[in-house]
């Protein structure tokens, strides 16, 4: 493998990020956790029919290809249920080795960023209407004028204006994806008929009756490494658009701090829902709808992995993740092309969603605070907040207007 474990002082090895206690150790992880190790399995036995070359290192011999999975502190349920039946969860780092080019699909990569702007001429006495009247806008000239689209209102995504407790200046926080890439023909999910879709392989075989795992390989993995790093640069070009569209272009001093939490580290490494940084960034981690955000800087004192050309990277939640808090099983019937979460059957299809319902008790995790977050889980993650953001505006699906 090209990647090493570098240990902390509580993370000693891979096997420790499996162990629920060395992250926020609720049942969602426990479950979770078991769930992930049979997908690393999997996936290995995926690479080790493509490249099985070993290396001697002293007496012992070593393989070079290989698949891992490191688990966020903030693992936790995804709503795609093609994702989830597929082996992957949201709170993630997937990597692997291979001398054939290769992409495990479920991952449902879509490059999602978040960005962190100063605003220093907003107005911040607009009322809701004003202020919902000035978004729409933008969108709007953004969709007509410059061919992009946003994303602010769907899922989890938002476009907050918060201010600093520490300097009482005014930020733009934004969270979105790269919307028209994602399960259009020509993005990157794995929807029933894209570029791709007939050439995606299946491990063990199509017609296993249980666990799987997706992927395409050869040119096919070629083309969608190159699509999802284009779109890294193209979700911080929109993002800084559109900073400066709401900034009036007046004086503008914005410093860009766009950091992607679903993306392609490298050629052979996927982040699901995870910021893969190095010590020292500074990264904002969100919390919940209407609850200040903090910007986390990254401790040299934890537990990394050195992915050759990008260094030693941590990795740091960009939330705090979502529990179903009555979890008893995840299973996957291959055979009759269903999901099966506390027996509820959910058909693999890529609109399918894991919602919250009577039967499903699904939700963002609740925390006092993003203090009370880190100190739950300080074995894996250590750092510091330097700020503090409070919302004083919001756009998103939940609510549009002022944060009173």
């Amino acid at each position: 493998m090209n990647e090493k474990f570098i240990p902390s002082e509580d993370i000693h090895t891979l096997n420790d990020l499996y162990k629920a206690e060395n992250l926020l150790g609720d049942s969602t992880q426990e479950k979770l956790l078991n769930y992930l190790s049979e997908t690393q399995n999997l996936f290995r036995k995926v690479i080790n029919k493509y490249d099985s070359a070993n290396i001697i290192i002293g007496s012992e011999e070593v393989p070079l290809s290989g698949a891992n999975i490191y688990p966020s502190l903030d693992l936790g349920f995804p709503n795609n249920v093609q994702r989830l039946a597929g082996g992957f969860a949201t709170g993630m780092l997937v990597t692997w080795n291979c001398g054939t080019p290769i992409v495990p699909v479920d991952t449902t990569v879509n490059v999602c960023s978040s960005s962190v702007f100063k605003l220093p001429d907003f107005n911040i006495d607009l009322s809701s209407a004003e202020f919902e009247i000035l978004i729409n806008n933008i969108i709007s000239e953004a969709t007509e004028k410059q061919g992009y689209s946003f994303s602010f209102n769907s899922g989890n995504h938002f476009l907050m204006i918060a201010k600093s407790k520490k300097s009482d200046e005014i930020f733009l926080v934004l969270h979105s994806s790269a919307k028209e890439f994602k399960d259009s023909y020509r993005g990157l999910y794995p929807v029933e008929e894209n570029w791709y879709s007939n050439k995606i392989c299946v491990y063990p075989s199509p017609n296993a009756p249980d666990r799987y795992i997706r992927y395409i390989k050869d040119d096919e993995a070629k083309n969608f490494i190159s699509l999802a790093h284009k779109l890294e640069g193209y979700n911080e070009q929109i993002h800084l658009w559109f900073a400066k569209e709401l900034n009036g272009y007046k004086d503008f001093r914005m410093k860009k701090t766009t950091y992607h939490h679903y993306y392609m580290p490298t050629d052979s490494s996927i982040a699901l829902g995870t910021f893969v940084e190095t010590p020292g960034t500074i990264v904002p981690i969100f919390s919940n709808v209407g609850r200040s955000i903090v910007l986390f800087q990254i401790s040299n004192h934890n537990w990394k992995i050195n992915l050759g050309d990008k260094g030693e990277v941590c990795l740091v939640p960009h939330g705090w993740g979502q529990e179903i808090r009555n979890i008893n099983n995840i299973k996957v019937r291959h055979d009759d092309h269903k999901l099966y979460i506390n027996d509820i059957a959910y058909e693999i299809e890529s609109a399918e969603r894991i919602e919250k319902s009577e039967l499903l008790d699904k939700n963002i995790r609740n925390f006092d605070s993003t203090v009370e977050f880190l100190n739950k889980g300080k074995k894996f993650l250590k750092g510091k907040i330097v700020d503090t953001l409070e919302p004083l505006y919001l756009y998103c699906k939940a609510k549009i207007g002022r944060v009173e």
